[in-house]
């Protein structure tokens, strides 16, 4: 088949999908960006806009500049790389509609057979006029907004989804029921694929950093809905039994109205910025567990991240979290809004060395088998041939 892949964000996850689709597939892996901007796609690289033309860009020297020369050497060298650049990202802007159709005539001039969009992607209805007879395969990454962060644009673009998409993929199982109330999209056409292990982060790994003892890490975006609250309030509890306890806060966002939480501040490390891929390693491979305190969720790439590096994971039983934590297995799965349950969990894991590396076992064999891209790929092809004449 001839698939064309466009994308935005999430490239932790498209990317290694494409690679395991070139396989046996011809893949055009087409990156999206708009106007001169520099932007991050997913934490996993930067963008740097300006040096690409507007239309389709395949100059391949251009792109390896662009997306830079790790991330370029991970995709696998049977990919078609594409850069598709809107002159405005705003996306009401009519110049942009010239591009949308450029972008229609490269699809129906590589003949593909599938377009699979990855996320939220409003450009997208600058081309769909012009490409009606291409099937297209949506994964909504996000079907609703998570709580504080409510965006007009998911809940828009996902309906839209409901009349232009032939087919919609979650990486959550609760998702479809929830898929089918809102948007009135029947259970047919959804499929639950989960999302495979991260191991794009390694590309980033420079050298070996043992595990520090008694070290947990929550790492992510600062947002609301990660309850970071709830793992500030555990600490004392912890500390009780742990008095050496370690926690590591990695991530940007708004970490000023939980600074009064902190109760003993020489156990935190706090690194509230953007987190480099080389130094998001660091702390990964420095932490004897991974904490999820999150008081709702759709998936989650922290606990992917968390399998390649085969750190044992604590998150709470909300959203799609526990489709991928097997409980007792590769880690542990809480009540939300609980510190007390965050603090036994805790301490639990650290005080057993031998059920950590238990449950490191389990991680590695998770992401051999229902986790590895390769099976990923052929649930993914299984949907693509339903629309493929």
């Amino acid at each position: 088949m001839k698939i064309a892949i466009l994308m935005r964000y999430f490239s932790e996850c498209t990317i290694p999908l494409a690679n395991a689709l070139a396989e046996t597939n011809e893949i055009f892996l087409i990156f999206q960006i708009e106007g001169q901007k520099t932007i991050a796609s997913a934490g996993v690289f930067e963008l740097h806009s300006e040096i690409i033309p507007n239309g389709i860009t395949e100059d391949k020297i251009l792109i390896k500049k662009f997306l830079g020369e790790k991330l370029y050497n991970f995709i696998s060298p049977n990919i078609k790389i594409v850069l598709l650049k809107y002159p405005f990202w705003q996306f009401k802007n009519i110049l942009n509609v010239f591009t949308g159709w450029q972008f229609a005539n490269y699809i129906k001039k590589q003949k593909i057979q599938i377009l699979h969009i990855q996320g939220i992607i409003l450009q997208i209805f600058y081309a769909l006029p012009f490409i009606r007879k291409v099937p297209i395969i949506d994964t909504m990454h996000d079907h609703l907004a998570h709580s504080g962060e409510e965006n007009w644009k998911i809940v828009w673009f996902n309906k839209q989804m409901k009349s232009n998409a032939k087919h919609i993929i979650t990486h959550t199982k609760s998702a479809i029921k929830e898929i089918t109330t809102h948007f009135n999209i029947p259970a047919e056409r959804i499929s639950y694929i989960p999302l495979g292990v991260y191991n794009i982060y390694l590309h980033w790994k420079a050298k070996e950093i043992p595990e520090e003892n008694n070290t947990l890490l929550f790492f992510g975006r600062i947002s609301p809905y990660k309850g970071i609250e709830y793992l500030l309030e555990a600490e004392p509890i912890i500390s009780e039994t742990i008095s050496d306890i370690k926690i590591i806060i990695a991530g940007n966002g708004d970490f000023s109205s939980y600074q009064n939480k902190i109760q003993n501040p020489e156990r935190f490390e706090i690194y509230n910025h953007y987190i480099k891929n080389e130094f998001a390693a660091e702390l990964f491979q420095r932490a004897n567990i991974v904490v999820l305190p999150y008081t709702d969720a759709t998936q989650s790439g922290v606990i992917l991240t968390c399998y390649a590096y085969e750190k044992p994971v604590i998150a709470t039983n909300v959203g799609g979290i526990p489709d991928i934590v097997d409980n007792e297995e590769t880690g542990y799965l809480i009540p939300s809004r609980n510190p007390e349950e965050i603090a036994q969990a805790v301490i639990k894991l650290l005080k057993n060395t031998d059920l950590r590396n238990k449950m490191k076992l389990a991680i590695r064999k998770k992401n051999n088998n229902e986790l590895s891209w390769t099976t990923i790929a052929k649930q993914t092809i299984n949907v693509y041939q339903k629309y493929v004449k």
